[in-house]
């Protein structure tokens, strides 16, 4: 995979991600709009979405980095 069409990748999916979450987000506040744990709802799910980000954020590091080290053997074994 060039560099260029993981860059696409990556950002793709980014949008994805966030066009779910502002998706999610409003169909609750306009469900729960008049319940008394409104705001108790769109803490944990904010909450949620944090750990959410950070779990793309790793995997996407994990992934870069396994490319990266693949990329290193197979040059290593080319030099050899």
């Amino acid at each position: 995979m060039t560099v260029l069409s993981y860059i696409f990748n990556f950002v793709f999916q980014l949008l994805i991600l966030l066009g779910a979450i502002i998706l999610i987000r409003r169909f609750l506040k306009v469900s729960l709009k008049n319940k008394l744990s409104y705001k108790k709802y769109l803490f944990f799910y904010d909450v949620l979405v944090y750990l959410i980000w950070t779990l793309f954020i790793f995997l996407k590091v994990a992934d870069v980095v396994s490319c990266l080290l693949y990329t290193s053997d197979a040059a290593d074994e080319e030099d050899s």
